[in-house]
């Protein structure tokens, strides 16, 4: 009997995975599914019921498959029904200047600047078939901000999140589209706020008290350790200083600055454990009732009032999930920690809010907390573990660090890989800026932000605050330390999808994986999606999506920006961040050089290119090429520039012209038909071929895709 419910429990852990396989499957069709597919799951829970229950002798095998199939389809139809709730207009264009009414929603600072959510109702010059239900603006200038429910009138240039500005990159059309933004952009001041405002609900209210408790820190406390209070108390990391955010990352520690499990579970059990002592010194209550289950109660209660004020990240609300397990399983004097409650509210994410499978805060946080339960579950019984829990408070004092030390090695070793994938580094000493920062956080910087909070009103919370203040300050001399440590970081070459698919597979089997053979073929795919990295080729010519902006990877192995104004421009900082390259403006490089990487006589009516006829012309923006015609643009102001055996023509305005050098029929049409893809291109100038890249390339037909419809 025992061996059956243990049989039975392995199987529930297994269903989370199976249900990400009916999300992956849905995300990733080359088109969208007609409404009908909806129907995929209940007529699997139909054939399910019917071979288990209707024939004598059931088949076993065909009902567990068909028990896979059931939890497959309910993911695919969770994250059709997602994407059908969810669709909404998206503003269509580069840029419209439009006069937008709505209600605040949220309100948040983003390097001094503040950024506004506003639920939209009217846009005078749309209809409403045409309206986004939310836009997402920022505050030109200085001025006094509306707080979150008031209603507001403004002008505002607007315009529609784009597709990733670099295949492979950050899609800002999906992440906007699943938070229901159709458009993104900036007021122009002034702020019309309308008497008429609407009433406050839940959502404001709370929004409201998230603005006031920002303000308040932040006049509390100077920067940078205001920014980083704000982060902790509601999740918000816009106020972080960028030099600060970045030592973060560079030294493993910009996982404080997200509100997750540890989080949650400090200010959770700290409550948990405060109201338990005050219950039980009350002699009248601790008598006559349960003060445990009580105290457990309102943690779990205390938990979701802290998710509510952290905006609700996906990291936060595993987190209060898997705390509400706890609290449950107390409340029912049962085993809590295990794999079992992870995957109860993996199951919850993934059936409520699919999308957050492909988010960063779900494949860390999942994957460090599944190690930390795994790994220590089966250190549980060693004899070491026993020693250690049979000695004196003090000893397990001392004990601490070194546990610190290796719970940092197993969730940082579980993690790395999905960093590298998400922000394209590694960081080597993520366990000493741990060793040194999580001691203080937990200690003193997270129990004095609460006990501000708590004596905030009573105007109290100056000594906690100067705690925090201090705490906070001890994290960032920690943060800039190891991060100025030599080899502290260094890039890891681009994933591909695929990468990322191997290696969550690979570290299922790991972590899942109960047989011999399961532990060696996760082992295998993990070490062979890291060693793909090893075969990375950079691509040579970068181009954004409407060719404003074009890169080339000179002979030196540097970045040049062949066509732009600014290499700080937010295309070409992405650019950077995702190769970890850096790319200088073209008079910068040829000073740098003393020479140009003009080549004049690959201009076409000279060498071999008398015209333009073969050549691909990759299509500038409209508006651009209504300043100057391409046939007008290429020839007089000709920057041609020779890499191996290719030449890239990038006039200042007009067309682009890639060709093969000394070919008469210049490109294949298979290479032609490559780079007339819409989207941003990054391609690699072969010996014997061109590989084009496009960030359109397989998303054109999706709702949340930036690049239109086909």
């Amino acid at each position: 009997m025992e061996t059956q419910r243990q049989y039975a429990v392995r199987r529930a852990e297994w269903l989370p995975v199976w249900l990400a396989g009916g999300i992956m499957a849905y995300c990733f069709l080359p088109f969208e599914p007609p409404a009908l597919w909806l129907l995929i799951a209940p007529t699997a829970l139909a054939l399910l019921v019917f071979y288990r229950y209707c024939p004598p002798g059931h088949n076993k095998p065909v009902t567990r498959l068909l028990g896979v199939f059931l939890v497959t389809c309910i993911g695919f139809s969770a994250a059709q029904w997602q994407v059908m709730r969810l669709e909404a207009p998206v503003m269509e264009g580069e840029r419209f200047y439009v006069t937008l009414e709505g209600v605040v929603e949220e309100v948040s600072l983003d390097s001094g600047r503040a950024r506004l959510l506003i639920a939209v109702d009217t846009i005078e010059e749309l209809p409403p078939d045409q309206t986004p239900r939310k836009v997402r603006l920022s505050v030109r200038g200085k001025g006094d901000v509306p707080q979150a429910g008031g209603r507001i009138r403004v002008r505002a240039g607007i315009f529609r999140p784009s597709a990733p500005h670099i295949p492979g990159g950050f899609d800002f059309a999906r992440y906007f589209y699943f938070r229901e933004i159709g458009g993104i952009g900036y007021i122009l001041p002034p702020i019309e706020r309308l008497e008429n405002a609407a009433k406050a609900g839940p959502d404001s209210r709370i929004a409201r008290w998230r603005q006031g408790l920002q303000g308040w820190l932040l006049g509390q406390m100077p920067q940078p350790e205001g920014g980083v209070a704000v982060a902790l108390l509601t999740g918000d990391q816009t106020a972080v200083d960028e030099t600060v955010a970045d030592e973060m990352r560079i030294s493993s520690l910009a996982h404080i600055l997200s509100i997750s499990g540890m989080h949650m579970a400090i200010i959770c059990g700290l409550f948990f454990f405060w109201l338990r002592t005050i219950l039980i010194l009350i002699p009248c209550v601790a008598d006559r009732y349960d003060v445990k289950k009580i105290s457990a109660v309102f943690g779990m209660l205390l938990g979701g009032f802290y998710l509510l004020l952290s905006g609700m990240p996906i990291s936060a609300i595993r987190a209060w999930l898997m705390i509400s397990v706890f609290f449950l399983a107390v409340l029912l004097d049962r085993e809590a920690v295990t794999l079992r409650s992870l995957a109860l509210a993996a199951i919850l994410v993934l059936v409520l809010i699919p999308s957050s499978l492909f988010e960063a805060g779900f494949q860390l946080s999942f994957a460090a907390t599944a190690a930390l339960i795994v790994c220590y579950r089966r250190l549980a019984l060693s004899p070491a573990a026993i020693w250690a829990y049979e000695r004196p408070w003090y000893w397990k004092a001392v004990i601490y660090f070194p546990g610190l030390a290796f719970s940092s090695l197993i969730a940082s070793a579980a993690t790395a890989p999905f960093i590298a994938y998400h922000f394209h580094q590694f960081n080597l000493y993520g366990i000493l800026a741990n060793m040194l920062a999580l001691p203080v956080l937990s200690f003193i910087v997270m129990p004095a932000l609460a006990l501000a909070v708590l004596l905030y009103p009573l105007g109290l919370s100056g000594i906690m605050l100067a705690l925090v203040k201090w705490g906070i300050g001890w994290l960032i001399g920690a943060a800039h330390l190891v991060a100025a440590l030599p080899g502290s970081s260094f890039r890891v070459p681009p994933m591909e999808s695929w990468t990322l698919f191997a290696i969550g597979l690979g570290f299922i089997l790991l972590i899942l994986g109960k047989r011999h053979w399961q532990c060696v073929a996760g082992a295998g795919v993990f070490g062979a999606a890291l060693a793909s990295l090893l075969f990375y080729q950079p691509p040579d010519v970068l181009a954004d999506e409407t060719k404003r902006y074009v890169a080339l990877r000179t002979d030196e192995e540097e970045w040049v920006l062949l066509r732009g104004k600014s290499a700080r421009n937010f295309t070409v900082r992405q650019w950077e961040e995702y190769m970890g390259i850096k790319i200088l403006p073209l008079r910068q490089w040829e000073k740098k050089y003393g020479h140009g990487i003009a080549d004049e006589s690959a201009c076409p009516g000279q060498g071999p290119f008398s015209t333009v006829e073969h050549s691909l012309l990759v299509n500038e923006a409209k508006s651009l090429r209504r300043k100057r015609q391409a046939t007008e643009s290429i020839a007089p102001e000709c920057p041609a520039f020779t890499f191996k055996n290719y030449t890239v023509i990038a006039p200042e305005h007009g067309e682009i012209t890639v060709c093969r050098k000394g070919a008469p029929s210049c490109l294949t049409s298979a290479e032609e038909a490559a780079l007339k893809q819409g989207g941003a291109l990054s391609i690699r100038l072969g010996d014997g071929e061109i590989e084009v890249k496009s960030s359109c390339a397989k998303a054109v037909n999706r709702p949340w895709s930036g690049c239109g419809k086909l």
